[in-house]
C-alpha cells in the first residue's frame, strides 16, 4: 500500500494520490473533471441522467461547509460532500479504505472504497466529480472508465467565479493559475463538454469526442 504523506498541506499546491485496490479491480468510473467553478457538479447530474445505471458518489472532505451569507448557496452534507474532521483521513488512509485522496488549498478530499463498493454491488456505474489530476490518475488505474471534461467557453467568467471561492488571497491566486493549467489538459479526456454562459446551467452542452481515448463502459 502506498500511504500519502503529503495530502495534508498548508500550501495551495495540489498533491493527488490514487491506487488500485484488489476488490475494485474491475471497477469502471464515469469521471467528471474540469477547472474550479466550471460546472462539474451540474455535468455529473447530467451524466447520471444520461446513464440510468449510474450513481453520483459523494466525496469526503475536511474543509468547512459553505454557508450563506459568505456564499450564495449552502452546501448539503451527504449531497455535495461528506464533511468530516481531519482525523478521519488519517484513520482511513491507515486502514487503506480510500480509493483516492488529494490535498488542495490546505484541505483534504477522499473517495471511500465503501462508496464505490455500494455502487458495484447494486450494478451501478459510479460517477465521480474530481479535479483533473485525480481523474487522469484514476483513468490509468481503472482503464475501463470514461472521462468527461467540462468548462465554459468563456474562461474569464470561470475565473471570476473562482475568485469568489476562497477568502484566502494565496488560495485564490492558485485557483486562477490552475484554471489555465487544467484547461490545457482537456485533450487527455474522452469527452469534452462546453457551454455558453447564457445557457441554463446543466441543460445544454457542445460535446466533442476524442476517438483515440474513448472507452466503452
Amino acid at each position: 500500500m502506498r500511504v500519502c504523506q503529503h495530502c495534508s498541506t498548508d500550501s495551495p499546491v495540489t498533491y493527488s494520490c490514487a491506487w488500485t485496490h484488489s476488490q475494485l479491480a474491475d471497477a469502471a468510473f464515469l469521471l467528471v473533471a474540469g477547472p474550479t467553478s466550471a460546472g462539474k457538479t451540474l455535468l455529473a447530474q447530467f451524466v447520471s441522467h444520461a446513464f440510468p445505471n449510474s450513481k453520483v458518489v459523494v466525496v469526503h472532505t475536511d474543509r468547512p461547509q459553505r454557508r450563506p451569507p459568505m456564499h450564495s448557496e449552502a452546501e448539503i452534507d451527504g449531497f455535495h460532500y461528506y464533511f468530516v474532521p481531519t482525523e478521519w483521513f488519517d484513520e482511513q488512509i491507515k486502514a487503506d479504505k480510500l480509493v483516492a485522496h488529494i490535498g488542495r488549498y490546505g484541505n483534504r478530499y477522499g473517495l471511500a472504497v465503501s462508496e464505490v463498493q455500494e455502487c458495484l454491488e447494486s450494478r451501478l456505474l459510479p460517477v465521480l466529480v474530481c479535479n483533473v489530476t485525480t481523474a487522469l490518475q484514476l483513468k490509468r488505474h481503472y482503464p475501463r472508465s470514461s472521462s468527461f471534461f467540462v468548462c465554459s467557453r468563456d474562461l474569464e467568467a470561470v475565473k471570476t467565479r473562482a475568485r469568489g471561492r476562497d477568502d484566502n488571497p494565496e488560495n485564490s491566486a492558485a485557483r486562477l493559475l490552475l484554471v489555465d493549467e487544467e484547461v490545457s489538459s482537456r485533450s487527455y479526456f474522452d469527452y469534452v463538454f462546453e457551454y455558453d454562459e447564457d445557457w441554463t446551467p446543466g441543460t445544454r452542452y457542445h460535446v466533442s469526442i476524442n476517438p483515440s481515448r474513448v472507452s466503452a463502459v
